[in-house]
């Protein structure tokens, strides 16, 4: 392994810490009671999400270089901020999934982003499936 990334690795690191922090948020959603369906939808989303997360580790894996791993202070201050959203909502499912939403956003914006590395690559189909997939979870949770 390399002291330096290439900028496929970069770009990969980055879609598998985006994906990360999305399969976090649904875990979190999930394990707390905000609602049945909303549950329901996050169990899916994250179960959806972990097979991503696996295929990108399996690419920066291919590419020579290890996955990095989530910084857990980090996770621990977002599900912190989740929380607290939720409890000043009139209803903490919806601001819980609102915030999932955001992120997911942000995780289609970062794909976009690393589609002028990955594009033209062996990786183009991994790319369109992040793209799909945070394209795909902004529809759910807006539904």
């Amino acid at each position: 392994m390399s002291l330096l990334r290439s900028d496929r690795q970069v770009a990969l690191q980055w879609l598998h810490g985006w994906a990360l922090e999305a399969l976090s948020h649904f875990r979190f959603v999930a394990d707390h009671e905000v609602g049945a369906e909303a549950v329901a939808l996050c169990e899916s989303l994250a179960d959806e999400r972990e097979q991503l997360v696996g295929r990108l580790a399996a690419a920066i894996r291919e590419t020579g270089d290890l996955p990095a791993e989530p910084d857990p202070d980090r996770e621990a201050l977002q599900q912190m901020q989740e929380q607290l959203s939720s409890v000043f909502a009139e209803q903490g499912g919806g601001a819980m999934l609102a915030y999932c939403g955001s992120r997911e956003e942000a995780f289609l914006e970062q794909a976009r982003q690393e589609a002028g590395v990955l594009e033209g690559t062996q990786y183009a189909s991994l790319l369109s499936a992040c793209q799909a997939s945070a394209a795909q979870a902004i529809k759910r949770l807006q539904a």
